[in-house]
């Protein structure tokens, strides 16, 4: 993939792979921009018991390493969830809470 950002050098170079079946997934998404510390990564490891909940492991760059429990509603394309986590970066702890609308 390839952006284009507000920075100095306006490239902006991402990849991303998904592995995974009806129970089990693997998902990690990099991007780098220019300079050294201009990059973001997102990388999750999950179960998935039933098509209603999911939980598993994710690392994220600006908001944390950690769990996370996923719901999803019975209305089609709509999920919850929910990841405490511990900054890497800043050295703190977070909890974000989320909604997923497919669309």
């Amino acid at each position: 993939m390839f952006g284009l950002e507000t920075a100095p050098s306006i490239y902006r170079l991402s990849g991303s792979v998904y592995l995974g079946n009806d129970h089990v997934f693997f998902s990690t998404c990099l991007e780098k921009g220019d300079g050294r510390n201009n990059w973001w990564y997102k990388s999750a490891l999950g179960y998935s018991p039933s098509k209603k909940f999911s939980l598993g492991l994710i690392s994220w760059r600006y908001n944390g390493t950690g769990i996370f429990l996923k719901y999803n509603a019975t209305k089609p394309g709509v999920s919850f969830w929910i990841n405490p986590a511990y900054d890497l970066e800043f050295k703190t702890q977070r909890l974000t809470i989320g909604m997923d609308i497919k669309i």
